[in-house]
This record gives C-alpha cells, structure tokens and sequence, in this order.
C-alpha cells in the first residue's frame, strides 16, 4: 500500500512540475518574400526629401547669374520642370552682381540666395565682406558629392570652400585664318617672331581681361624678353572682341593673340578660322559657372534644391550647353565645343585664378602697358 502511495506521488509532482513550466511559444512561419526587419532610408535621402518639402513651401529660389539669358531660360525652365519650384534669376556682369549683393547686405536685406558667376571679381568683393557661406554642407545628392563623377577624382571646390567650380573654360592663345596660314607654321609661341607676320597680328587689349590672363601666363613661360620682341613684330591691340574675330575671318590680319570669345561663332558660321593650342599651352579658368551660396538666404531650402540640380548632370548638361562652356563633371558632354575648348592630354594648362595669381596681377599688369601700351587703338 505504501508503496502504490509513493508510486502516486511521484506522478503527482510530476504533473505538477509539467504544469508549472512555461510553453516555447509557437513558431509561425513568415509569408514567402516578407523581411524581417523595415530598412531604414539613408539620411540622405531622408534630408532631401524634407528639403524638397520645404523648398515647395518657400516657393522660389532667387538668383545672380553672370551669363546672358539664353542660360537664364535654360535654368529657369529646368529648375521648374524638375521640381516644380520657381528659380527668378537676375543676369548682370560679375562687378554688378557683387554691388547689389554688398548693398542687400548693408540694408539688412534676404533679397538673394545663390550666385553663378566666374570667380575673381565676386570672391575679391564679396569674401571679405563675410556674405558668403560655405557650399559643401548643402550638397545633398550622391551624383554630386561623388568625387569620381568630376575631373581629377575630387570635389571641385575653392580651398576656402565658399565656392564650386563646376565649369571650366579654356583660353586657346592662337587664332589664324586658315586661308592665310597653315597650322603647322604656327605650333609654338616662337612662330609667331617669324618676320613673315610681321603687322599681319592683331592682339587683345594685354592690360584687361582674357588678354591680360593670357599675358600673365605666358610671360611666366617664356619671358618679358619675348614680349618685347612680339612688340616688336607691331600688331595691331584692340580691346574690342567683335573687331579682333572679324578682322581675322576677313583677313585683314593672319593671326589673332588674346582673345577667342567670338571666334567660335564665326567657326560655326564657316569663317576660315581655327583656334590654336601651341606647345606652350592655354590658360584655364572657372568660368562663369561658380557657384555661390549666400549666408543669409530666403530660402534656404529652395538654394538648397537649386544648389543640387545644378550641380546635377542634368543642370551641368543645361548650363553648358546654353552658356558655351565644359563641364568639369566627367559625364556631362562637350559635343558643343570645339576641341581647343576642351581639356586635352599632354598640354600644360595656367589657372588664371585663386590668391597666389592675383597677387602677381597688378605687376603684370603695369608690364603689359610698358610694353603695349603704345599700340592700343
């Protein structure tokens, strides 16, 4: 009996103990194709979108643009198509756009948000006057931030970072009448000491602008001495671009030094012209496509929007084909150029920018009028 009873009890506690631990919860197999776990947006995406929010909601991005208004159009229209946002854009020369910001900014006034301009007028009045913000914070997009999709593997940047160069323009020294000269009697800066073209040159005004850039340069590379022995083949120097590409085209003069704005439009319209990189090389600039983020912007999310559409390869596309110059994203095509405009392998390129070249500029300045400056017309 004792021994049924103890029987008994063992089982007992052994019901018990079954009782007393809890159940493994029950596995319940999850639908074909569902994830365990939602991904998470990357912050970027999450930023932009909030940006593009805002954007909306300020309505407009208000910009100076020192190119002409066949580019104004090209971003206006580009800019609304995509996002749906206004762009009002105002064109004015780099002297003009940097005036009006300096006096927005002594009125108290949030008039603008972006700047696209070249890059030694504004920077030289606008940096110090502490207006500029930096740019690199506002770029959002990874077609933009990727180093790999601009030339040289990096972002193109000032190295004070309150500008993105994201043009590049090249300055070919040369133009000839093809009709009058072959290309292979002039592939050096030297050729041009032959006395065979003695007052048969015409040059840009050397004391301003393009030709001033390419005085700079060269006389680095070759010597004040070979610039007094060009003012010696006695070339015609006019400040007036229209005149300098006309007169060659007609060939009043065989060859043209300095300047080469124009000269590409008369190509198109089938001048006998050709622009000439020589051995020396060209010289290089931003170009007018700079772009400038304001500090104390209205709409600092529509600049924002903006800032990243033109930078884009879409707004790169727009902007150089509508304002004649390259892009430095590597993706973007140049088919509008001629080759001379565009960055070349084995030649030696000068920049014509930054606080090392200006701090040289006015002495060479000052050379260019010792030497030239009695052949100005």
């Amino acid at each position: 009996m004792k021994k049924v009873q103890l029987i008994g009890m063992v089982a007992l506690l052994s019901l018990f103990v079954a009782c007393a631990k809890p159940a493994a919860p029950a596995i319940t197999p999850a639908p074909s194709g569902a994830t365990s776990a939602v991904i998470a947006k990357p912050a970027w995406e999450v930023e932009w979108e909030r940006t593009l929010g805002e954007a909306r909601k300020e309505g407009r991005v208000m910009a100076y643009l020192g190119t002409g208004t066949t580019t104004r159009q090209a971003l206006m229209d580009g800019f609304r198509e995509r996002y749906g946002v206004e762009a009002d854009i105002v064109t004015d020369r780099g002297a003009g756009i940097a005036e009006r910001v300096l006096r927005e900014n002594l009125a108290g006034l949030r008039a603008s948000d972006v700047i696209v301009d070249g890059r030694n007028t504004v920077m030289n009045a606008l940096k110090p006057a502490g207006v500029l913000g930096p740019v690199e914070p506002l770029l959002l997009l990874p077609e933009v931030r990727d180093p790999q999709a601009w030339f040289g593997g990096q972002l193109p940047l000032s190295p004070d970072g309150l500008s993105f160069l994201s043009t590049y323009t090249v300055a070919a020294p040369i133009a000839i009448n093809t009709d009058m000269v072959k290309a292979i009697e002039v592939t050096s800066m030297r050729d041009l000491l032959n006395p065979k073209w003695k007052g048969k040159i015409i040059m840009g005004d050397p004391t301003i602008g393009t030709t001033l850039n390419w005085f700079a340069s060269f006389s680095d590379v070759l010597g004040y001495d070979y610039m007094k022995a060009l003012a010696t083949m006695e070339p015609a120097v006019t400040p007036d671009k229209r005149l300098f590409a006309e007169t060659v085209a007609r060939g009043k003069y065989a060859i043209g030094i300095g300047l080469y704005d124009d000269v590409s439009t008369f190509i198109e319209l089938g001048a006998p012209l050709a622009l000439v990189v020589p051995k020396e090389g060209a010289t290089i600039s931003a170009g007018a496509g700079c772009i400038y983020f304001l500090a104390k912007s209205p709409h600092p999310n529509a600049a924002k929007l903006f800032l990243n559409w033109i930078l884009s390869r879409e707004g790169q596309t727009a902007f150089g084909r509508s304002s004649g110059v390259a892009s430095n994203r590597v993706d973007v095509p140049t088919d509008y150029l001629l080759a001379a405009a565009k960055k070349q392998p084995g030649i030696e390129y000068y920049t014509t920018e930054g606080e090392e070249y200006a701090l040289t500029l006015k002495e060479k300045q000052n050379m260019a009028k010792q030497i030239f400056g009695s052949l100005v017309r």
